[in-house]
């Protein structure tokens, strides 16, 4: 019996030496058990459906790993991953839980969140009309017509809870400093309009998974000169001289003004309408004349283009006209005058100069210091087409 039992303990003995050779050799190959937490580890959507557009922003998560320091010591940020598996889901709201990988030596002790919301929207797509507006003054003279758009529409393809409320694409023209000629090609950025009249800024086109199929409005401005009604006055040129011994009564002419119709900036630089000279050699008696009126390039009158001309000639007479009493103002200064009473020498037609017409011969001296002075005479109440010949002067003295 003390065989027996000796020999099992030698077993038990044996058996436990082997234990705690084991324990070593793995405690030494695998090193101490630890824990590694590693943070803002991106959680990215894997197996999108085909169709589906995932629109809110992911947050990161925070991973803790357990096991042997040597080998949580070989892992990085790069060999953990967090993720969310996507495949059988369709458009609408969910709780999904996230899902990691890393080394498989080591084992997950946890990820937090466990699971994050996520909102699948129908990937979809709009062509929207564009819309324009005009600010600004165009140049003088220019009417700018509706622009031509290279494209007639704008498409914008992304999630369905956005492009369901789009309206309209919204493009503004500044046509300030342009020089809107027969054809002015432009790019210009655009406005994503909503249905409630609320601008999508492009700065948030990204963060809404917006597309759209081009960046920039392209469009062709024609202007055309505005063709205007203006209201012109008529000029008549006169040359020649007539006959020494006649002169011009009257002249007269109609229309005085005329309508003109045209291109705007053509029509501004036109200060009046002429007909051709009148020539004034050899005329001696009263005539008319009917000249055409000499219309500029791309000028159209409205109404009559003939200027009708009467001129009214007479032959010019001279007469003498005695004892005119000469009146001195201001009558309250001493003077000595030397000649009261003058004869004036006239001219002018022959029927103004021979009507009865009262005139009136004065001087004035207020302002003259003491002493001998010359001065002119000023005559009133000739007929407008009666002249002095000479005008004449006295001599007068101030004491």
């Amino acid at each position: 019996m003390a065989r027996k039992d000796s020999s099992t303990l030698g077993i038990k003995i044996l058996a436990l030496f082997i234990a705690v050779l084991i324990w070593i050799l793995v405690f030494y190959q695998e090193g101490t058990v630890g824990n590694e937490t590693f943070n803002n580890i991106p959680i990215n959507p894997q197996n999108i459906p085909p169709g589906l557009l995932l629109v809110n922003d992911l947050p990161t998560a925070t991973i803790k790993l357990k096991g042997s320091e040597r080998e949580l010591a070989k892992i990085t940020e790069d060999n953990v991953i967090a993720y969310i598996d996507l495949l059988s889901y369709e458009a609408g709201f969910y709780e999904v839980e996230v899902k990691t990988q890393f080394t498989a030596t080591v084992e997950l002790d946890k990820v937090t969140p466990k699971t994050i919301s996520i909102d699948l929207q129908q990937d979809t797509s709009v062509e929207l009309e564009i819309k324009y507006e005009y600010i600004g003054e165009s140049p003088t003279g220019i009417t700018v017509e509706e622009p031509e758009f290279k494209h007639k529409a704008i498409k914008v393809s992304g999630p369905y809870n956005i492009i369901s409320t789009l309206n309209h694409v919204f493009v503004i023209f500044d046509l300030t400093n342009t020089q809107v000629g027969e054809n002015l090609s432009q790019e210009l950025p655009y406005k994503l309009i909503t249905n409630t009249n609320e601008e999508i800024k492009e700065s948030r086109w990204e963060e809404l998974h917006l597309k759209v199929s081009h960046k920039y409005v392209s469009a062709s401005i024609t202007g055309k000169s505005q063709t205007n009604t203006m209201m012109k006055p008529t000029f008549l040129p006169i040359t020649g001289n007539l006959p020494g011994d006649y002169m011009i009564t009257s002249i007269d002419w109609d229309p005085k003004v005329v309508s003109i119709k045209g291109d705007y900036n053509i029509l501004t630089e036109i200060k009046n309408l002429k007909s051709k000279p009148l020539n004034l050699n050899g005329i001696t008696k009263n005539k008319a004349y009917s000249y055409p009126l000499i219309v500029p390039k791309g000028v159209e009158i409205l109404g009559n283009t003939t200027l009708k001309i009467d001129i009214k000639v007479e032959k010019i007479e001279t007469k003498f006209i005695r004892n005119v009493r000469i009146e001195v103002h201001p009558d309250n200064i001493r003077y000595d005058l030397e000649n009261r009473i003058i004869e004036i020498q006239i001219k002018g037609s022959s029927s103004s100069i021979n009507k009865t017409f009262k005139i009136a011969a004065s001087i004035d001296i207020s302002n003259l210091s003491r002493g001998s002075h010359t001065l002119p005479v000023k005559i009133t109440g000739l007929p407008p087409d009666v002249y002095l010949v000479t005008t004449p002067t006295v001599w007068i003295t101030l004491r």
